[in-house]
């Protein structure tokens, strides 16, 4: 393991992976330093909404996080004493996918 990278990265989450990876597209040598063995478990909504989908289309990571079979996301319900309340259809692209895999996803590309 190299020990002479110019930029350190503490933590392999999506922000750390994140971060990671447009520093290396800008050519800087980047390490990312993660305590825990991936892929981890960890609790999470699961949602990724379409902010999250833009920055993986910049990072031209878009196809090959399709290779991992997410599931889209085209509406929202809600709810209460199990009654219908509200509806509404998505109009953007939201995806659903096990923290897991997307933390392990992104650092792996990082």
């Amino acid at each position: 393991m190299r020990l002479d990278h110019k930029i350190g990265i503490i933590g392999g989450g999506p922000a750390g992976s994140s971060m990671a990876l447009y520093l290396a597209s800008m050519n800087f040598d980047v390490c990312v330093f993660e305590k825990k063995l991936f892929p981890r478990e960890t609790v999470c909504g699961e949602f990724l909404s379409h902010e999250v989908i833009a920055i993986l289309k910049e990072l031209n990571l878009y196809e090959k996080f399709l290779l991992l079979k997410p599931n889209k996301i085209t509406k929202l319900k809600l709810f209460n004493s199990g009654k219908l309340t509200a509806e509404s259809n998505f109009e953007f692209d939201a995806f659903s996918l096990k923290r897991s895999t997307f933390d392990n996803f992104l650092l792996s590309e990082a």
